[in-house]
């Protein structure tokens, strides 16, 4: 079975509530709720492929996931890869969705957007500020309104909103971190210094590199 590619909004709660931001990205997304089997849609990277729509957390009491004062909307497909070479190209099949979402809903802080598992890299946080540099930064693409008061770099601009492209990522589908360690120092670095460099810059997320 392919991987699923996530779209990941975090709405503030009670903006979202007050809104009914869910409905509205939904609605402009159109999407049920749960599993959709796409032939045509109207955003390309949608079509021909089932798209999921869910929200966390659940109304429901027995739900273990549990934020204080903010929404997961997720929508995950298939029939997406993302490579150094069509990185551009995806980013802005992507922002077409996502801008679209930050016009019909104010309550959206960001967006992340990763292959599978986003959630289990922000599983302990429970209020919207805890979404600090450091977790961000563990996120491949993000996508911010302008004005957004954060210390990240612009990969993209849009109108209205930028992505920020983290090339140092747990996910090394999306770059080579060995090259573009050696690119970043300018050196010409045997494989083994350049694993090395990587592991004392990022130690806490060097784990998540696969070198086989």
């Amino acid at each position: 079975m392919a991987e699923y590619f996530e779209i990941t909004f975090i709405l503030d709660k009670e903006k979202a509530e007050k809104e009914q931001s869910v409905n509205k990205i939904r609605d402009v997304l159109n999407l049920c709720y749960s599993e959709n089997i796409i032939k045509k849609h109207k955003y390309q990277i949608f079509s021909n492929q089932k798209v999921l729509f869910e929200v966390f957390p659940f109304e429901d009491e027995d739900e273990e996931i549990y934020y204080d004062d903010f929404l997961e909307c997720r929508i995950s497909f298939t029939g997406i890869t993302v490579t150094p070479l069509n990185l551009k190209e995806n980013i802005k099949l992507l922002a077409y969705v996502i801008g679209d979402c930050f016009k019909v809903s104010n309550s959206i802080a960001f967006a992340i957007c990763m292959y599978e598992g986003a959630y289990h890299y922000f599983d302990k946080v429970k209020r919207l500020q805890e979404f600090d540099e450091n977790l961000l930064l563990r996120f491949p693409l993000l996508f911010f309104r302008d004005g957004t008061n954060n210390n990240m770099s612009p990969y993209i601009s849009f109108e209205g909103f930028y992505c920020v492209f983290n090339k140092y990522n747990f996910q090394d589908i999306f770059v080579d971190p060995v090259s573009i360690v050696k690119e970043d120092y300018k050196m010409d670095l045997s494989y083994e210094e350049a694993i090395k460099l990587i592991e004392m810059k990022h130690k806490n997320i060097f784990q998540y590199f696969n070198y086989e």
